[in-house]
């Protein structure tokens, strides 16, 4: 082996020690030299003094708006619900992708359901409000015809605001 070799070795050698000295002596949760959570460091700040709080785990989430409406009308969740539910079932595309209908005709398949509400149908868009007339007259109409149903939606509306 070379002087130069064996040179270069000393110096990895000597410089892969230094390195893992500050890490060695650093200090786990087993250790007895870590420094106490108390103790200050040698600028005088706490080990802990730049890492966030702990998230308090034991308090429930913070509700959202919606969920607020939904717990102050529990009796008209259902009747929303249902509207939802029908147009999960004959109006996808309007009402719940925001897709413009083709042509303004309603989905093949679509179940009218008495025409027209007669409860005022105003939704997301024109062609929403088509289908829900076309196809969810019962669930609209059981929903806007009850006052908890109304006034949870308008709880949501003002959730947008």
């Amino acid at each position: 082996m070379s002087s130069r070799s064996l040179g270069a070795g000393v110096v990895l050698a000597t410089f892969g020690a230094a390195l893992s000295l500050p890490f060695t002596s650093s200090g786990c949760s087993g250790d007895e030299s870590a420094p106490a959570a108390g103790d200050a460091g040698p600028d005088g700040r706490a080990p802990d003094a730049n890492r966030p709080p702990p998230v308090d785990e034991e308090g429930p989430p913070p509700k959202s708006c919606r969920q607020a409406c939904e717990e102050a009308h529990p009796t008209g969740l259902a009747k929303d619900e249902a509207i939802n539910s029908c147009w999960e079932t004959f109006c996808v595309d309007p009402c719940i992708e925001e897709r413009a209908l083709d042509g303004g005709v309603i989905a093949d398949g679509a179940a009218p359901d008495g025409g027209t509400c007669r409860a005022e149908v105003v939704t997301i868009s024109l062609d929403c409000d088509q289908c829900t007339n076309t196809s969810c007259c019962a669930a609209w109409d059981g929903c806007f015809e009850d006052a908890e149903c109304t006034a949870l939606n308008a709880c949501y509306q003002d959730c947008a605001d």
